[in-house]
């Protein structure tokens, strides 16, 4: 009895095996037809300074090291964490005119990939290697 429950058992791990590595369902569309007087929207083009950003260790430290304490801004702390609302001040904290410069004329939304972040570490850079400069 013993022996047949096991074979039994190894006849079900064994199909469940194949069946999970089968290939996904296509779906067939072939009766889809298209709308007339439908398109889609022409994709956005993006308007904003770009700047010039190499990654280094430094650099992010540099970099995390400034979002930290604007973190610790009391400016800040009225905005809920982790939203874009705290994102956006973060930025403005740590420089307010490369904020102007990259994110003025379309702001970020809700759920936007954010493509423009490399060029405002580059526009924070230079301004933080502007004022190391002076300073020393």
């Amino acid at each position: 009895m013993g022996l047949v429950v096991i074979a039994f058992v190894l006849a079900i791990n064994s199909n469940l095996a194949r069946v999970s590595c089968q290939l996904p369902y296509t779906l067939d569309l072939s009766w889809f037809q298209e709308v007339e007087d439908w398109k889609l929207p022409e994709p956005v083009q993006y308007d904003f300074k770009e700047f010039q950003y190499t990654q280094t260790r430094r650099s992010e430290a540099v970099y995390r090291e400034f979002w930290v304490a604007c973190e610790q801004n009391p400016i800040c702390w009225g905005v809920e964490p982790h939203t874009l609302n705290h994102t956006n001040c973060i930025r403005q904290c740590m420089s307010a005119d490369c904020y102007a410069q990259v994110y003025s004329r379309d702001p970020l939304e809700a759920g936007e990939i954010d493509v423009r972040k490399k060029s405002f570490k580059g526009c924070f850079h230079q301004g933080f290697n502007n004022k190391q400069r002076i300073l020393y």
